[in-house]
């Protein structure tokens, strides 16, 4: 039996999970970061501060269950390539290092990226271990991907990209003209169940990939006009 401890610290949520590989998943906690009213974001340095400020909090709330971990797992970085960095999850990193060292138990570096992947094949088991392809839609992501294994996590190519504002960017600045917190997914689908009436918004760039700032400029003007 084997107990790990997951912290991932992002854009824009702080959160931590433990799970063991007989039960699986035994307990997770989470806290969106705080957002001004009518902004639309953070700043990184404002990230790293409410992390910090976080993190302590969500690891004694999971503390009944962290005893004999075996390993613990880190969000160190948003892709598995040279160029990404995000101070934000230096938070994460730099916790689970201590964490690891004190502990005397390995540390595993996985990015944010190959998170979401694992992530969904919770609920696709027979895809570990085989090459899939997958579309990631997050909050400033919008890509369609080819996922290869490696001994330490994923092989991953962009197959297509967002050349503008991706779906998420197009929730939040609707969410925002309406007065909805920041970040607006958790607010806006309530109000979305409701509705009755749809607006086609996506519209495919000649390459076959989806935009959505054509669309998204005219939509939260026609809010404030009523």
């Amino acid at each position: 039996m084997s107990r790990f401890l997951g912290i991932d610290t992002s854009c824009y949520t702080t959160s931590a999970a433990v799970y063991d590989s007989s039960k699986g998943l035994l307990g997770e906690e989470r806290s969106v970061l705080t957002v001004k009213e009518g902004n639309r974001g953070l700043s990184q340095s404002n990230m790293v501060f409410q992390h910090v400020k976080n993190l302590p909090v969500l690891l004694e709330r999971l503390s009944p269950l962290l005893q004999d971990l075996t390993g613990i797992g880190v969000s160190a970085f948003p892709r598995r390539r040279a160029d990404s960095y995000m101070p934000a999850f230096l938070v994460g990193k730099g916790t689970a290092e201590s964490l690891a060292c004190s502990l005397h138990i390995p540390l595993y570096f996985f990015s944010h990226q190959e998170n979401h992947a694992m992530a969904a094949l919770r609920d696709a088991p027979s895809l570990w271990g085989k090459p899939f392809y997958m579309m990631h839609m997050s909050g400033g992501t919008q890509d369609v991907l080819s996922c290869e294994w490696q001994e330490e996590g994923m092989d991953i190519k962009e197959l297509l990209t967002s050349k503008d504002i991706t779906a998420g960017q197009f929730i939040d600045r609707v969410g925002v003209a309406l007065g909805l917190p920041f970040p607006c997914g958790k607010w806006l689908e309530p109000l979305a169940e409701k509705g009755d009436k749809y607006r086609k918004s996506s519209k495919p760039l000649p390459d076959g990939t989806p935009g959505f700032s054509p669309p998204g400029e005219p939509l939260p003007g026609s809010f404030q006009r009523g």
